[in-house]
């Protein structure tokens, strides 16, 4: 429609129609990131681009085709002349311009994606103001803050949150930067958020990494409606038809668990409020009496949840608000749902018969968060395998988990990474999880006999899974934040005899943790690969395999080799000392080991 419009205008000699009907139609290709009428539409409006002479119309059409020159890029030289006079346009504008016409501020703004943009990008903040619609552009753009903060501090001898404390955020500084951040960014005013962001880039210029200003233009970017959903919340391709979930028969010793949990994960009733608002789109005012106390609100929410048979999906929620409460994970067990926190002691006991001493909490909340960042890797509607997060928006997998991808031609769309997939014992779907999808094959290598044919791949993926809360990309500001898998360095040391734990996706069901204390059966002769006796299954190739303090050691690739020594059947897997070698030799030794923030 918009094809024939465009023709009309130019057939009638009305260019400047034309032009605007052309600049519509960029921004339906940019939301759909559709390519195939990219390069058409390019040419179109490099023609159509003398038509505009004014300043401000003519920044408008450079911005629209550096754009779309994302979906077809044109030559390198024709981009860097673009970029260039985008940069002439901008800087000539007065300011009362960019104030009036807001999108075109944030237009230019989410194309300045370099250190010498940063006073144009303050200059865009204080014309047209930070948009903040979008929570997940926001948190991508705390994590960013954060990690410049806890590094630049560091170079300058101070500790972490110096760029915090210096600004003097009207949140109070936490453990985690990142959350003080995001935080700040998604409930402090419009003014006060305004006024730190245009210091930081006017007075803390060397805070300003890369990274941040990237962040910082995907949120200019997410107000302009072209921007594509990096993640969503969706149907699970693995569940089939179930009837209509019936009330849960709770017994007074589980009620009283759950209450007793709930209290412990919501130390207030303006905390459970937020929580109900945004993980269950329910009132507490609705639920409860308004002068209720804590425990008799929680008491009226656990009854009103069991009458209206949504309790399973409250004690997702909750565990996916706060998922390193073990109380939670023991009462989710109870109920028939699926949970890597052991909840039964004798599993505790055996652990603990091969750690001395254990921590039992400590291992608990670790289970619980590595809950949150191991997701199910899905190709072409098929589920693949496993993968875990090793970095705000890095996954690692098995190589041949994507074989459709690197031998069949299959595009990079159709791979969907999805985290928090809940089931009950009898495979019924309470929560599908949040999909991210995968943006770019950052690093892999084949699988082979050969030395360092390891067979894994690294995976960008978009939307920084690592810096969003777990569960629904929509949840209370003080929301848990998923985090990743850290990867040490130094590698714990392993040998024949030691104990291994995977945490896997077995046959595309429930999240499972497994477990041998005598799983490792032997290493190759160049340290690169290890075989160990574990009950893993299909859907486990690309799990992240742990030792008993659970500390990454492996990467499952799920391939069954005889033991020389036994001739029993083993598991195969990927040292993680092997793979950051191995991303050393690509020159890309930076990626792993990056600490939250």
């Amino acid at each position: 429609m918009l094809d024939d419009g465009i023709g009309r205008a130019i057939t009638h000699g009305d260019r400047l129609r034309a032009l605007d009907l052309a600049l519509q139609q960029a921004e339906v290709a940019l939301a759909s990131t559709s390519t195939g009428d990219a390069p058409q539409m390019l040419s179109r409006l490099e023609w159509l681009t003398e038509s505009a002479t004014a300043p401000a119309d003519r920044l408008n059409v450079v911005a629209h085709r550096l754009a779309l020159g994302r979906l077809a890029p044109p030559p390198s030289e024709t981009t860097a002349d673009l970029h260039r006079e985008l940069r002439e346009l901008f800087d000539g504008l007065p300011d009362e311009v960019l104030g009036n016409d807001p999108a075109l501020a944030r237009w230019a703004g989410s194309l300045f994606r370099e250190v010498e943009d940063v006073s144009r990008l303050s200059r865009v903040l204080r014309t047209s103001g930070l948009p903040r619609t979008d929570t997940s552009a926001l948190r991508r753009l705390a994590s960013a803050i954060a990690s410049s903060d806890r590094s630049h501090s560091q170079d300058i001898g101070e500790s972490p949150g110096f760029l915090a404390r210096e600004l003097r955020l009207e949140v109070p500084v936490g453990d985690s930067l990142t959350s003080t951040w995001g935080q700040f960014l998604l409930t402090a005013g419009d003014t006060a958020v305004l006024s730190v962001l245009t210091r930081l880039l006017e007075e803390y210029t060397p805070f300003v990494s890369p990274e941040l200003i990237d962040g910082l233009a995907i949120v200019l970017q997410s107000a302009l409606g072209v921007e594509r959903r990096s993640s969503r919340a969706t149907r699970d391709p693995m569940a089939g038809f179930v009837s209509r979930p019936q009330p849960t028969a709770l017994t007074d010793t589980t009620l009283n668990e759950l209450q007793s949990a709930l209290l412990s994960a919501f130390h207030s009733e303006d905390e459970l409020r937020a929580f109900l608002q945004f993980r269950l789109d329910r009132s507490l005012d609705a639920i409860a009496a308004p002068d209720a106390s804590l425990p008799s609100a929680a008491f009226e929410l656990i009854r009103v949840a069991q009458a209206e048979a949504w309790l399973d999906k409250l004690v997702v929620k909750a565990r996916e608000a706060d998922p390193a409460n073990a109380d939670l994970a023991r009462v989710a067990e109870r109920l028939g749902l699926p949970t890597l926190v052991p909840g039964d002691p004798a599993v505790i006991d055996r652990v603990a018969a091969a750690i001395q001493p254990l921590d039992i909490t400590t291992f608990r909340e670790r289970l619980g968060a590595i809950e949150g960042q191991v997701c199910r890797v899905e190709v072409g509607g098929r589920v693949a395998g496993t993968g875990f997060l090793v970095g705000v928006d890095l996954v690692l997998t098995a190589d041949h988990v994507l074989a459709p991808v690197h031998e069949g031609g299959m595009p990079l769309r159709d791979v969907v990474l999805r985290f928090d997939h809940k089931a009950d014992r009898n495979g019924r779907t309470i929560t599908p999880g949040t999909e991210f999808e995968l943006e770019r094959i950052v690093a892999r290598s084949q699988y082979g006999e050969q030395p360092g044919q390891l067979g894994y791949s690294l995976l960008g993926v978009a939307g920084h899974p690592g810096a969003q809360p777990i569960g629904d990309l929509r949840t209370e500001a003080s929301g848990a934040l998923r985090r990743w898998i850290d990867v040490p360095d130094p590698p714990p040391h392993i040998g024949p005899g030691d104990g291994l734990m995977i945490v896997q996706y077995p046959r595309g069901q429930p999240l499972r943790l497994i477990f041998n204390a005598d799983a490792v059966a032997g290493l190759s002769d160049d340290g690169a690969r290890v075989r160990y006796d574990l009950a893993t299954e299909p859907g486990s190739a690309g799990a992240p395999c742990f030792t008993f303090d659970l500390q990454l050691v492996a990467l499952n690739i799920g391939l069954s080799v005889a033991d020389p020594a036994s001739l029993r059947r083993t598991v195969l897997g990927i040292l993680m000392s092997a793979v950051q070698q191995d991303l050393r030799d690509q020159g890309l030794g930076n990626l792993l080991g990056a600490v939250f923030a």
